[in-house]
């Protein structure tokens, strides 16, 4: 029998490697050589094309360097010389993101991320898929349920519970601090608290004390762990959409037992685990919902978290609007993974940036205290602070926690440009002709940083421009942004439902850290990387990913 199954699979392996290149194969159709007068760069290589400069740790300046000398519209390569778009033209994008973005699904080959990939999600979070990867009616029940659970009267009551969790890590980095410990890795610190953030939040469960010593959570590690294993899975992605298309779930899951790889072992062993206590969470849920309110507030997060409401909202649904538990589960998995890290990133990236700017940090500090002082500082007065908006707006346009997503396009089409290009022959195209089948990766760090709209400093860190009116070539863009006119939080109706919650906890870290502890450079180079949540590192050749600060106090509590 394990004989069999070993036969099986390879000859299903097979298989999925042979569909594969026929997809590839299929690409150099004649109706794809309708992109070939879209100007772009040569491919890298005829195994990866250009997705090894998209994808590598030091990419970064590979997406800068091809949205500045190619424009708002490109012609990539993939494996095997199959012809892709690169696109952050804003016309272009409210197309595919808004008008007509039934047309445009998910990349179902390329990028099978936790975040984005549909093909990833049903990996790692299980065979049902969960909101940022489901599409049509699934969608749709998932994001009406959803929604009430990050409404704004929701994230208002959420707001003790970040302010707590924030209070017990400042109490410990002061002790760390007074103690004689002037530089600590701020990477770490803001990862572990995110986690535990999001966790009561979100899911009212908690991972860490927030103490000297880290807390030994199963469930925390498994999350810490997931991202860097998905890092490491780049090379089988292409053939995610074949796997997972091969056979039952109890054959995919012999599967991938048998693959003889660590990563994927490790990778097995991770989503067991947030699989195990999804359903533990959940289950316990229920039962504190059937005990009735005092049960509830009896609960981490007081029977306001996310998940809680979302529970709450499933069970009174309407039979045709409900999700099964397994949609549940991987909504989870997802507001963990999406929540935790887009926040760790920007708020690490905005503490280096405040270290390095002694005068926008000092001129920030004096705003918080000035408003505590005149407040018991509420949820409100966050939202009246124009300068702390100011640096996470500007931190959110520059660095992008995620650099791009992908849609691949279901029916041939048209998309329009805003900005007319010249074509390889000469012609000036004011649109372009895109067949079914084209995989198009969206430039969120192109669009974000588009000279053309934010002028010749568009690549520099300039809080001040966000205290005065905006260019007009960006308030008067047509765009499907959710969020400040950039596309940090992605757009139109697969935008990021937890947008105010990552800005809340953005806010509130912010400003218990920068009342509290001056930052300061330790001298040390900083790369930032990318990946599926990028990342810094002591120089470019380091695999450990952290920011060491230095920290003194700013006075008494």
């Amino acid at each position: 029998m394990a004989l069999d199954i070993v036969i099986m699979a390879s000859c299903l392996l097979v298989f999925a490697t042979t569909a594969l290149l026929w997809s590839f194969i299929g690409h150099h159709d004649d109706k794809y050589i309708l992109l070939d007068n879209v100007p772009g760069p040569r491919s890298h290589s005829f195994w990866t094309g250009n997705l090894g400069q998209f994808l590598s740790r030091h990419g970064l300046d590979f997406h800068r360097e091809i949205s500045q000398d190619y424009g708002p519209i490109v012609k990539v390569h993939g494996p095997f010389g199959r012809r892709l778009l690169y696109v952050y033209d804003p016309d272009a994008l409210y197309a595919m993101l808004v008008k007509d973005e039934a047309n445009f699904e998910e990349g179902a080959v390329y990028f099978c991320s936790s975040l984005i990939s549909k093909s990833g999600n049903r990996l790692i979070f299980g065979p049902v898929t969960n909101i940022l990867s489901s599409s049509g009616e699934q969608h749709r029940r998932q994001r009406k349920l959803l929604g009430p659970a990050f409404s704004m009267n929701r994230i208002r009551e959420l707001y003790p519970i970040f302010c707590n969790t924030i209070n017990r890590a400042r109490r410990t980095l002061v002790s760390e601090v007074a103690s004689g410990q002037h530089e600590l890795d701020m990477f770490h610190w803001m990862n572990r608290i995110t986690l535990e953030i999001v966790g009561q939040a979100a899911l009212g469960y908690s991972f860490d004390p927030l103490e000297v010593n880290e807390a030994d959570d199963e469930y925390g590690k498994a999350f810490k762990h997931l991202i860097p294993l998905m890092q490491e899975f780049f090379i089988l992605r292409p053939l995610l959409p074949y796997i997972t298309a091969l056979g039952p779930a109890w054959f995919r899951r012999k599967l991938v037992e048998m693959i003889p790889i660590p990563t994927v072992q490790r990778l097995k062993d991770v989503t067991d685990v947030l699989e195990r206590k999804s359903i533990e969470i959940y289950q316990s849920k229920l039962h504190a919902l059937a005990q009735g309110d005092d049960a509830m507030l009896q609960q981490i997060g007081e029977g306001k978290d996310i998940i809680s409401v979302l529970i709450r909202e499933n069970l009174r649904a309407d039979a045709s609007d409900r999700i099964s538990e397994d949609e549940v589960y991987a909504q989870m998995s997802m507001v963990m993974v999406a929540g935790a890290d887009t926040s760790a990133v920007t708020v690490t990236h905005l503490l280096q940036l405040l270290s390095e700017h002694k005068g926008i940090q000092q001129d920030l500090r004096q705003e918080l205290l000035t408003a505590m002082e005149e407040t018991e500082f509420s949820y409100d007065d966050l939202s009246k602070l124009p300068l702390l908006d100011a640096v996470i707006k500007e931190t959110l346009r520059l660095h992008p926690p995620i650099t791009l997503l992908t849609r691949e396009v279901l029916a041939d089409t048209v998309l329009p440009l805003s900005t007319p290009i010249h074509g390889i022959d000469g012609r000036t195209m004011s649109s372009i002709p895109v067949p079914e089948g084209t995989e198009i990766i969206v430039g969120i760090l192109g669009f974000n940083t588009d000279k053309t709209r934010w002028g010749e400093d568009a690549h520099e860190w300039k809080p001040e421009r966000w205290l005065s009116p905006l260019p007009r070539e960006v308030i008067d863009a047509q765009n499907p942004c959710v969020y400040a006119t950039i596309m940090s939080f992605l757009g139109g109706k697969r935008s990021c439902s937890g947008l105010k919650f990552a800005e809340l906890s953005m806010k509130v870290t912010l400003s218990m850290l920068l009342s509290t502890f001056i930052f300061e450079p330790t001298g040390k180079p900083i790369t930032w990387n990318i990946a599926l949540a990028n990342y810094p590192t002591t120089g470019p050749e380091s695999d450990h990913a952290e920011l060491p600060l230095k920290m003194g106090l700013v006075g008494p509590l």
